[in-house]
C-alpha cells in the first residue's frame, strides 16, 4: 500500500511472485484535500488507521485481507473542539494490544489518545493534551504502555510523558531532552 497525500488515495498493491512486480489492485479514496499521511493496521491485520494530515483527523476502516478492500467505519477529529489554527495530523502509533491510538498534531502541539471499544470497535477520545514542545513529529510508545515519548521538530527537543488511561490525562515526567531538530523515535529491545 502507498498513502499518497498529494492525490487523496492509497494506493493498494498487489505481488505477483511468478514476476516479481507489483500492480495497482484498488484505490482507497479519500476526502478531497484531507491529506491522507500515514496508515497502520492492527496486530490481527482486520483494521487499519488512516491519518488526514490537512482534515486533522483520523479514519478507521475495517480491512479484509483475501480481497484486499477497506470498509470505512469512523472518522474522528484529531485536535480540541475550539481549536481552529493551522495544524497538521502527523503521526499515529498504537498500543501492543491495539487498545489505544496515538494521534501527534502539529501546529496544535498536542497528542490525541483514543480508547478502542473492543465490542464495536469504535474510537472514543480519552484526551488531546499538549506535550510541551513544538511541532512531535513522531511518538514512541514505552513498554509496558504507561509512558510515551513525543521528539518535537521545531522545538528540538524530545519530551516523555506517563499516560493515565483510566482518568483520561498525560504527565510529563521529567525534563525535556534537547536535541537537534528530530523527526522519528524508534525504540528497539536490546535485552529479553
Amino acid at each position: 500500500m502507498a498513502v499518497d497525500l498529494g492525490m487523496d488515495q492509497v494506493k493498494v498493491y498487489e505481488f505477483d511472485h511468478e514476476t516479481g512486480k507489483i500492480k495497482l489492485h484498488d484505490i482507497l479514496r479519500c476526502e478531497l484535500e484531507s491529506g491522507p499521511k500515514h496508515m497502520i493496521f492492527t496486530s490481527d491485520g482486520r483494521y487499519a488507521y488512516l491519518t488526514h494530515e490537512n482534515k486533522c483527523c483520523v479514519t478507521k476502516y475495517a480491512y479484509d485481507a483475501e480481497t484486499a478492500h477497506f470498509t470505512k467505519l469512523q472518522t474522528i477529529s484529531t485536535l480540541p473542539e475550539k481549536y481552529d489554527n493551522y495544524n497538521s495530523a502527523i503521526t499515529l502509533k498504537l498500543t501492543p494490544d491495539d487498545r489505544y491510538l496515538f494521534v501527534t498534531n502539529s501546529g496544535n502541539n498536542s497528542v490525541a489518545i483514543y480508547e478502542i471499544n473492543e465490542e464495536d470497535q469504535m474510537m472514543k477520545t480519552l484526551c488531546i493534551l499538549p506535550v510541551s514542545g513544538e511541532y512531535p513529529r513522531d511518538l514512541a510508545i514505552m513498554p509496558g504502555d504507561q509512558m510515551f515519548v513525543s521528539v518535537n521538530q521545531e522545538g528540538n527537543s524530545m519530551t516523555s510523558f506517563k499516560v493515565n488511561y483510566d482518568k483520561g490525562y498525560i504527565m510529563m515526567s521529567g525534563a525535556p531532552l534537547k536535541m537537534p531538530s528530530p523527526t522519528s523515535i524508534q525504540l528497539k529491545q536490546i535485552f529479553e
